[in-house]
């Protein structure tokens, strides 16, 4: 999926300005993530083994000034072009979801119009 959005964009969806250098932190990255899919549920800190370098003790990124102006996949790929793509980005926000039990199947996915008109 990262890969689609990567020749579709240049990037991947959850790439910083310089995220090939060390510059780019985890915090940074953490950020990158909120900024596209929104906070994190509740529940997945809970399962996260550091969270708690990240989070603080009501939920909260602590880093939030590095948190880019929300707008989802829409605004990420904002320079993405063509007929199709509100349905390309539609496939992939079916996919990138905090909960792996939320994300759609390959059987639903390959069902998808985006994915049959290729």
């Amino acid at each position: 999926m990262i890969q689609l959005v990567e020749l579709a964009h240049g990037s991947g969806p959850f790439d910083g300005p310089d995220s090939n250098h060390s510059t780019f932190t985890e915090e940074a990255h953490l950020a990158r993530i909120i900024s596209v899919l929104g906070p994190p549920p509740v529940d997945v800190l809970h399962e996260a083994k550091y969270s708690s370098r990240y989070i603080d003790t009501e939920g909260k990124f602590k880093h939030t000034g590095l948190i880019l102006e929300s707008g989802g996949l829409d605004k990420t790929l904002h320079d993405v072009e063509g007929d199709d793509k509100q349905a390309f980005i539609n496939v992939i926000s079916r996919m990138l979801r905090w909960k792996g039990d939320e994300r759609d199947t390959v059987q639903g996915l390959l069902s998808d119009p985006w994915f049959r008109g290729l």
